[in-house]
């Protein structure tokens, strides 16, 4: 996520000083950056200290300067997955929420043990979980990702599971991998077609060898 921020940032950004930058990324996974926030969904990339500039270090004229945008990105402190959760579900809601993995399993013909790997980094199986880049639910269906399926509730486990593994279901259709379906899951489709593999992310890269070794390992017994 961060090398996609510095790479959009050095190439998209035209010469000027600024006070904010706002970011959003698309169920597609392309980034739009903007000085204002445009609506909710928009995250604060950056701000200034005080006053209507950023500080020297922090302003955009050249590739110097550039440079040390990216630098900055690089050492932000990392954020935390998930910003609001609710008590680890009860036996009786798991067992539940294992009926609907199962269903949708079978629906959309995915491995049902991949599906649980998926939840189980995703939101710990915390169906009110929510990130602070605004992902939701059991499988962290961003805003335009429910609005692209017709998702209405995407707190409902039943919506957000058959969503995300249509969702899934779609990116191994298109990659005819499992490695890089998860990293187009969690970087985006376009991320994985630039880079035409999984991307150089750290976050992606982690996060895909997490829920690999979890569908081949924990799941397997």
């Amino acid at each position: 996520m961060r090398l996609l921020l510095i790479f959009l940032l050095t190439t998209c950004f035209v010469p000027f000083a600024f006070a904010e930058v706002w970011y959003w990324q698309d169920a597609q996974g392309q980034m739009h950056f903007s000085q204002t926030q445009r609506s909710d969904k928009w995250q604060l990339l950056m701000r200034s200290a005080g006053g209507s500039e950023m500080p020297a270090r922090f302003r955009i004229k050249t590739a110097d300067t550039t440079q040390e945008v990216a630098t900055a990105l690089v050492h932000r402190p990392q954020l935390p997955t998930k910003t609001q959760t609710t008590p680890a579900p009860s036996i009786s809601h798991r067992n539940h929420l294992a009926k609907l993995v199962n269903q949708a399993a079978t629906r959309y013909q995915l491995p049902q043990k991949l599906l649980q790997a998926v939840i189980e980094v995703e939101s710990s199986w915390q169906h009110k979980a929510v990130s602070r880049a605004g992902a939701m639910g059991l499988m962290q269906l961003m805003p335009a990702t429910a609005k692209r399926f017709n998702v209405k509730n995407p707190f409902d486990p039943k919506a957000n599971i058959d969503a995300g593994s249509r969702y899934l279901k779609m990116l191994l259709n298109e990659f005819r991998s499992p490695r890089l379906a998860l990293a187009a899951y969690n970087a985006g489709e376009n991320a994985v077609r630039r880079y035409n593999g999984i991307p150089p992310y750290p976050e992606t890269q982690r996060y895909v060898k997490k829920i690999m070794a979890l569908y081949t390992h924990e799941f397997s017994g």
